[in-house]
């Protein structure tokens, strides 16, 4: 099952993280930024003996669909909740769902509190958390999904995910 999970593990890992950095607020936004950099550019130079690199036999390939299509919903999520953040009243009522989320998890933390003392320095760790998992994750897989040129469905799953890649 793993040859078919190390394709989206990352991706789901990065738009978790940065959806609750947006719920947690204020510095919390830059997580995104430090994926990126720790996991994604850091993560490539002490892993580089462990990857399989081998191209196994794939007989599913409903589970690649099934990951890809996860990941540009998590794209639109992620989209989604930054909009939540910057928006001046809660948006479809997404705070009161953040804050049970942070409740579930014995977290206490007050969502829309953080949210309205969000500041610049703050707004530009969502803007850049935003940017890089739409630049990055966000390109990879609508890429990947327009090479299907023989399944229209995926070809509209793909552009839409380039759309919100910008």
């Amino acid at each position: 099952m793993w040859k078919y999970l190390r394709f989206g593990y990352i991706h789901w890992l990065w738009i978790a993280i940065i959806i609750a950095s947006f719920a947690a607020g204020g510095m919390w936004m830059w997580s995104g930024v430090v994926f990126l950099f720790v996991v994604g550019v850091g993560g490539e130079i002490p892993t580089a003996g462990w990857r399989d690199e081998t191209n196994p036999v794939y007989v599913h390939p409903v589970i690649h669909d099934l990951i890809l299509y996860s990941v540009v919903l998590g794209h639109a999520l992620v989209l989604i909740a930054a909009l939540w953040t910057c928006a001046p009243t809660d948006v479809l009522g997404l705070g009161m769902h953040f804050q049970r989320a942070f409740d579930t998890f014995g977290i206490s933390h007050d969502v829309l509190s953080a949210r309205a003392g969000n500041g610049s320095l703050d707004y530009l760790g969502a803007a850049l958390s935003l940017g890089g998992l739409l630049g990055v994750s966000g390109i990879s897989a609508a890429h990947e999904l327009t090479h299907r040129t023989a399944h229209p469905f995926d070809m509209r799953v793909g552009r839409w995910d380039f759309a919100l890649s910008f």
